[in-house]
């Protein structure tokens, strides 16, 4: 049987059409000469699919890196400056974002975390002044889909004098960017979300600040093949948008009424509505009774089926999402959640395959439940 793979905020398989675009780069269109001026074109192709004149682009190793360079970088340019050194996040930013702020590269910094709602929406913070400093913000988030009021908030941001940077990585291919619109300073991307390859992020700078990320910027040959690539899967999703998105707000609804089906007590964290302005319907994030999400994951993984949990490792402990738990959760309430993120190969045999293995999981459970009220 074919492995069920429904952890595509992870990370996504490579279309065909990109695999094959890259291979021409591997073997052919490999001499230096060919590949500067196609570089040119790319990075301008990038800038017109993104709304982007505003904007360089840089490619980097992963988003993760992107959006480490864009930290140091506002951090440096505070440094510098008459500005307040702190730096402003939400408490369900991407752990790329909240370790570095968090790490000893900002211990000079007021870190100013800024809670969120049951639903991900950050709170206002009476900090927010004209003093300068730098912000970071998520665009959609990657464990229950919501979608964060970015443009108002970079524009409280700017008005007050702050730096500010959009890790938009889960929200590229889900919404259309217009990036001049949106006005951040910095915002990051990833090619393997939207079927690119791994191993190439996205670091788009406004011009007046991109020879200050030049500066730090490691020494590296740009992976061409990878940029095209790249390319090539962003027409791909921008071309057929109005598809992925219907497709994807097709097996939300299926698939939360199934669960619902399932058990009363099922919940959805997050967004439980399709609205296309408030989450992403190709992320789901499930409560089960019983259950923790580990097991969950551990469970899906022996029947061949990919779903993750947000429990993150530490000294080998399981801890459970902070994501869930800045929502208000408890340490117990956030461990019993697993996500499940849908793609455009995702098809409703899957998820019913899926679901069938959770009922399985849960029966025993609801059978001693069953005899215990007897």
């Amino acid at each position: 049987m074919d492995k069920i793979y429904l952890d595509n905020a992870g990370t996504t398989r490579v279309r065909d059409n990109v695999l094959k675009t890259m291979s021409s780069f591997f073997s052919t269109n490999f001499d230096a000469r060919t590949t500067e001026k196609i570089l040119s074109e790319a990075r301008q192709r990038i800038i017109e699919l993104l709304g982007a004149s505003q904007y360089d682009v840089f490619f980097t190793s992963c988003g993760s890196e992107a959006n480490n360079i864009a930290l140091n970088v506002m951090a440096d340019l505070i440094r510098k400056s008459a500005g307040r050194r702190r730096i402003f996040y939400t408490a369900i930013e991407h752990a790329s974002i909240y370790r570095t702020v968090e790490s000893n590269a900002f211990e000079d910094f007021e870190r100013i975390r800024l809670a969120v709602d049951r639903i991900g929406m950050p709170l206002h913070h009476n900090e927010i002044d004209g003093q300068g400093g730098a912000a970071t913000m998520m665009y959609v988030n990657n464990e229950i889909g919501s979608i964060l009021p970015v443009y108002k908030w970079i524009d409280t941001f700017k008005s007050a004098n702050i730096l500010t940077h959009v890790d938009a990585v889960q929200a590229l291919g889900h919404i259309k960017l217009t990036l001049d619109i949106l006005g951040a300073d910095f915002v990051t991307l990833s090619a393997h979300k939207i079927h690119g390859p791994k191993g190439l992020g996205i670091l788009l700078v406004k011009h007046e600040l991109a020879p200050f990320v030049e500066q730090i910027l490691r020494c590296y040959t740009i992976n061409m093949p990878y940029v095209m690539g790249f390319v090539t899967a962003l027409e791909a999703r921008y071309k057929a948008m109005t598809e992925h998105l219907e497709h994807a707000a097709m097996l939300k609804t299926y698939i939360i009424t199934r669960l619902k089906q399932i058990h009363q007590e099922i919940k959805i964290i997050g967004f439980e509505a399709v609205d296309s302005e408030k989450s992403v319907s190709a992320i789901i994030n499930v409560q089960l009774p019983y259950l923790e999400g580990d097991s969950i994951v551990i469970g899906c993984d022996m029947a061949g089926i990919a779903v993750s949990s947000g429990s993150a490792c530490s000294s080998g402990t399981m801890q459970a999402s902070h994501v869930i738990k800045a929502l208000g959760f408890s340490e117990a309430e956030a461990k019993r959640c697993f996500r499940i993120s849908t793609s455009d190969f995702t098809t409703v045999e899957e998820v019913d395959r899926m679901l069938e293995v959770l009922c399985t999981m849960l029966e025993p459970f609801e059978e001693r439940e069953r005899n215990d009220q007897q």
